[in-house]
């Protein structure tokens, strides 16, 4: 897994993720796994990202963090979207080919 990235905003800490508690646990075992690696930032910026691909708010803000996460975790943010489309935890072969499609230009 590549190195995970926390977007380090003086406003992160007050904006909580959308529709969901930040105490609550993550829903897909993609951040579950990361989690073990990151500190308290990356884990508040991965379940922000998490429900906010659940459902995006229509809020500019709420809209460019994620996006500025996404840019830093591309590889998880591609992971997350694809477990929580299939509704069930990506095999070993699917997290491989996930990170086959991921351009390496960006």
């Amino acid at each position: 897994m590549p190195n995970l990235t926390s977007f380090d905003s003086p406003h992160a800490e007050n904006a909580p993720p959308p529709q969901q508690d930040p105490g609550l646990p993550p829903r897909t075992e993609a951040v579950r796994r990361a989690l073990h690696t990151g500190g308290r930032a990356l884990a508040a910026d991965l379940v922000f990202l998490e429900a906010w691909e659940t459902e995006a708010p229509p809020d500019i803000a709420a809209t460019l963090r994620a996006a500025q996460i996404r840019r830093a975790n591309r590889w998880l943010a591609a992971e997350i979207r694809a477990e929580l489309r299939r509704g069930r935890p990506l095999s070993d072969a699917e997290r491989a080919a996930l990170g086959a499609e991921l351009p390496r230009h960006l």
